[in-house]
């Protein structure tokens, strides 16, 4: 009896402490209420006021059933005491569950409506913007690809794309590009975007292998052993998996991203770092391309015309190349 009696006092507790809970998150919501309620929609201050009511309703429940325990404790058997305390708390976890789910969608909602707002004012994405999204993509498309390729061939396989830094510009340039392109016509149908991203990221993969082939004389990539290959830097396949990269792109992460990055900063701490990544990422870019170069003139027997080329020979050799660029298949020049 004594153990029956403390564990009824436990679940009075445990109700009272429920109703004060719920009670904390009524007077929250109310305040969150009066802090946004000229920002956001009649639509959204329905569903808080909906919640609010539900929160009321259920606090109300949950202390009228802990006022009541003790009373029908004693005019019913401990099976019946039982059923009773398990049905409170499967009440008090359902409303709990209904009442989350439903501020969660009213912030969702609320969320939404903000970051559409605030993309709708922007008139073109910033420069800012731009310099975070590319280097981003640049390190996250170098990190997918490392574990691809770890998972596709077996090994593990450097795939940088510059002489410096963890970047992997295809992949920069890429978002870069289907960034700036639809942005325009984000809003429009979902074919629309994923027939402009599969155009874009097609066109991309094209230039870039001729680039490196004409500057570097390799090949990073190759799709002619590929069945549906429409040349050997383009495949129907890869046609498609841009298609879908742009599409999800578009609609699902460059407007958060976009959102969450907000507008540039105008401390002058970080106009400084914008400025000298800008520099950095640009010397990375330019030496890269200056010492494929100068590997593929290295590679066809041309001795070093200045100190630039010899300061390369010394320190970006073909053992660095070889080990940096992994990837790269280097064509073999033929000399007299």
């Amino acid at each position: 009896m004594s153990v029956i009696l403390i564990l009824l006092i436990l679940v009075v507790a445990v109700g009272v402490v429920l109703a004060k809970v719920i009670s904390y998150f009524i007077n929250r919501s109310k305040k969150t209420h009066e802090a946004y309620r000229d920002q956001i929609s009649p639509d959204t201050i329905e569903a808080e006021k909906s919640a609010l009511a539900r929160l009321n309703e259920f606090s109300d429940d949950l202390k009228d059933r802990s006022k009541d325990l003790f009373g029908r404790f004693f005019k019913t058997n401990t099976d019946d005491t039982y059923q009773y305390i398990d049905e409170a708390l499967r009440t008090a976890k359902s409303a709990q569950r209904a009442v989350y789910k439903e501020e969660r969608a009213a912030e969702k909602a609320e969320h939404r409506e903000k970051r559409d707002a605030y993309l709708d004012s922007l008139k073109h994405v910033t420069f800012f913007q731009i310099l975070i999204i590319f280097t981003v993509s640049s390190i996250g498309g170098l990190i997918i690809e490392t574990f691809w390729v770890r998972f596709d061939m077996g090994i593990w396989q450097s795939r940088y794309g510059m002489v410096w830094g963890p970047f992997s510009p295809l992949y920069g340039l890429g978002s870069i590009f289907l960034t700036l392109i639809l942005w325009k016509i984000r809003k429009q149908p979902a074919w629309i975007i994923f027939l402009c991203s599969m155009a874009i990221g097609t066109l991309l993969e094209q230039l870039t292998g001729m680039l490196i082939d004409g500057l570097m004389n390799a090949t990073s990539w190759s799709y002619a052993s590929y069945p549906d290959a429409i040349t050997e830097y383009v495949s129907v396949r890869m046609s498609i998996i841009w298609g879908l990269l742009g599409t999800v792109w578009c609609c699902y992460l460059m407007p958060e991203i976009i959102y969450r990055i907000g507008d540039t900063p105008n401390k002058p701490v970080y106009t400084l770092f914008i400025v000298l990544f800008t520099i950095y990422l640009t010397l990375d870019g330019v030496t890269t391309i200056a010492v494929g170069m100068r590997k593929a003139a290295r590679d066809a027997g041309i001795p070093p015309q200045n100190i630039v080329d010899e300061y390369f020979d010394y320190r970006y050799n073909d053992e660095f190349m070889e080990n940096r660029f992994q990837n790269l298949q280097y064509e073999a020049s033929s000399e007299e």
